[in-house]
């Protein structure tokens, strides 16, 4: 059976768990493993699992880089359960809304509370400049 990546516990994972959970033979993630500490309770954390893989795979290991490819699916499969990442359509959603209020509120605050006719110049070009960012962004996002 399959430790859940959400059961992990604070101790951290054996090297047996690690091997099922990435499909990394033992031996392997053993060798990896020999110069990262162990916590208390005798398993590796998935950071320091991680780090570790992360410095064989500079040597060009291609099973390194597999492991360092499942520990990344790890991450984000236990990111999805712990509702850490936000979907790409709700950003998107967000963005579209937000957007064209955002010169309304740069005149608002930039251009109606400036002291100067200088600084109320500056901020008509900033928000000139704005206007273009948010313009490209929505052509290139296709918002």
């Amino acid at each position: 059976m399959k430790t859940e990546i959400s059961q992990v516990p604070p101790q951290g994972l054996t090297i047996n768990a690690l091997s099922e959970q990435t499909g990394t033979d033992r031996r392997t993630l053993k060798k990896r493993l020999r110069n990262v500490p162990q916590q208390p309770g005798g398993g590796y954390l998935l950071a320091d699992v991680e780090a570790a893989a992360q410095e064989a795979a500079d040597c060009g290991s291609l099973r390194d880089e597999k492991l360092r490819e499942e520990i990344r699916k790890l991450r984000i499969a236990n990111d999805l359960k712990e509702r850490e990442l936000v979907n790409r359509r709700d950003v998107a959603g967000a963005i579209r809304k937000t957007l064209p209020d955002i010169p309304k509120i740069l005149d608002q605050k930039l251009v109606q509370e400036a002291p100067t006719p200088e600084e109320k110049i500056r901020a008509r070009k900033a928000i000139d400049e704005a206007v273009k960012v948010i313009e490209s962004m929505q052509k290139d996002w296709a918002i």
